[in-house]
Parts: structure tokens; sequence; C-alpha cells
């Protein structure tokens, strides 16, 4: 694959990704705004809680949380900072894709990431935690496939503080390491050692493992 098809990947399918975004960008849901509120408090200082001085976990996906309150430190204005950062995921997560298919199924690695990219469910969703889901997804699956083991281990264990389902993503790579004759010690490391430190944070600050999702629905009728 020459730099130029790479270069040419990336420059459609970042056009297509911002503007279908961008069209979009008034249709953010009101779980994406739960997001944003969480993001732009740990962005002030002000901790991670939805209204100043709650000690309820807010976000039911803390990767997506703190990738967005990084963007928000940059100064972007809030909304503005949503509806980009789902853009640059949903491009995160392509680009790889395309190139991990390219030398085996060349029609299927032009193919495959529009599909995703035109997919209504994921153009319904923009500021959630999507398009997070689908970039780490992708680059756990490209490092494992490059046997950088113990960096699948840790995204695999983002992935599981992305969204619930991807919890199951670690014992996955276990068992095809297994299959395939692959150290599965590093990935056991890494996939537990980040669930482990989050739990160990959410416990401490918090006092509990879990988000307070009905709590955090009830008090977002507050939110000036």
């Amino acid at each position: 694959m020459t730099l130029y098809t790479k270069s040419a990947a990336f420059i459609v399918y970042s056009a297509i990704v911002l503007t279908i975004v961008y069209l979009n960008r008034n249709a953010i849901p009101d779980d994406a705004m739960i997001y944003l509120r969480v993001a732009q408090n740990i962005a002030e200082g002000s901790g991670w809680s939805f209204n100043s001085g709650d000690i309820f976990n807010a976000a039911t996906s803390p990767i997506h949380a703190i990738f967005l309150a990084s963007l928000l430190t940059v100064g972007l204005p809030p909304v503005d900072a949503l509806w980009l950062f789902y853009a640059a995921a949903l491009i995160a997560g392509s680009i790889p894709l395309h190139i991990g298919l390219h030398k085996s199924h060349p029609i299927a690695s032009f193919a495959a990431p529009l599909l995703i990219i035109l997919w209504p469910i994921v153009q319904n969703a923009i500021g959630l935690e999507t398009a997070t889901m689908l970039a780490l997804l992708t680059f756990t699956s490209l490092a494992f496939r490059n046997e950088w083991l113990l960096g699948a281990g840790l995204l695999a264990g983002m992935v599981a503080l992305t969204r619930p389902e991807g919890i199951l993503m670690g014992p996955i790579l276990i068992f095809a390491a297994i299959l395939f004759r692959k150290n599965w010690a590093p990935l056991l490391l890494g996939w537990t050692g980040v669930i482990a430190a989050w739990f160990a944070f959410s416990w401490y600050q918090f006092g509990s493992l879990f988000p307070h999702t009905a709590t955090i629905k009830s008090l977002q009728s507050e939110v000036p």
C-alpha cells in the first residue's frame, strides 16, 4: 500500500466523516450531554461530577469522558468538542481497518470503513461512546495482530471501560492467544491492570465500582 493510497484514503474518509457528523451536529442525544457535563467539570478542575460537589459517577463510559475532557482542555467550545471528538474517533477507527484489510481484501478495505461510517446507528449516536468503542476495538485488534500483546491488553482494558459488553474483549484475546500459541500473560496483565485501576479510583471517589446511572438521569433536569 503506497503512501499516496494511504493519504487518499485518509482524506476521503475524513471528508465523509466530518461532513456527516457536522450535518448532524444539532441532533446530539441527551446522554451525550451528560458526558459533556462531566468532561467540562473534569477539564475545569471541579472533579469527576455532574454538578459541582456531587459524589456520583455520571459517566457510564469512563474512557469516553476522559478523552472528551482532554479535548476540552485545549479550549474548544464544549458542543464543538463533542462532535469533533466523535468525528476524530470515527476516522481513527476507520483508517487502521482500511490498512489492515488492504493486502488480503482490497475491496473490503474500502467498503468496510464506508459502511461503518454510513451506518445510521453510528450517525445517530454523535457524542456518545460508539465511535470511541470502534476506534479502541480497531486499535486493539491491530495491536494483537502485530503481537504488541501488552499494548493489546491495555487497550482491551480501555474497551471494557468504554461499554459494558467491552469486558468480553479481554477474554476473547486471551483465548485467541492460547489458541494461536501466543504469550497470553501480557494480555491478562494489561487488561486486568486498567480495569483494576479504574475500580480502585471509582471505589475511592464514589464508594462504588459501578456508575450511578439512575441517579444521574434524575439530576439531568437540573442542567441549566
